[in-house]
């Protein structure tokens, strides 16, 4: 076994698993307690359990890191092993490409990313109203300019779709 020399003395591999593997499971948990159990996106992280497997946005094709990713996923495709496990290590793995870190991530940022993984995957729009909603429980209720441009211009569009132009006008 190998141990870091500082503390908290974490063992960096042994006998059973690699390095790599070591650290695919600190971000995996990391990532877990940042998106699941912070409690920020109840409504939208379940969205990630019906995410399929299949596709790999943002990534080169050519990269290292998205051929590590191939072989992981070929590893977890097991019957055996429940979809939210399986998609969430690929969201986990995914969110590690795009920001090469487990740290400092800001509330925005991870609204972000979250928000354009489940676009490759689900409907703009459902991905949207889980995030708002999720955002609306939140005491301080901040919304990220990119979502608030998406509301105002749903709602344009709706009071010009339903609004005959004359009452459009004094709206």
């Amino acid at each position: 076994m190998i141990y870091s020399d500082t503390p908290p003395y974490d063992i960096l591999q042994n006998n059973l698993l690699s390095f790599s593997d070591i650290q695919k499971m600190k971000r995996f948990a990391r990532f877990w307690d940042i998106f699941y159990n912070s409690g920020s996106f109840t409504k939208t992280v379940p969205l990630l359990w019906t995410s399929p497997l299949n596709r790999h946005y943002g990534l080169d094709p050519q990269s290292e890191i998205l051929n590590q990713v191939q072989d992981d996923e070929e590893k977890v495709r097991d019957d055996k092993l429940p979809a939210v496990f399986k998609n969430f290590y690929t969201f986990s793995e995914w969110i590690y490409t795009q920001t090469l870190s487990t740290w400092k991530i800001s509330l925005e940022r991870q609204i972000a990313l979250i928000h354009a993984y489940l676009c490759l995957y689900h409907d703009k729009e459902i991905v949207e109203a889980a995030l708002i909603d999720d955002l609306a429980q939140r005491p301080e209720k901040t919304i990220p300019f990119f979502l608030r441009q998406s509301t105002q211009d749903k709602k344009i569009k709706e009071t010009h779709s339903v609004t005959p132009k004359r009452q459009a006008k004094r709206i």
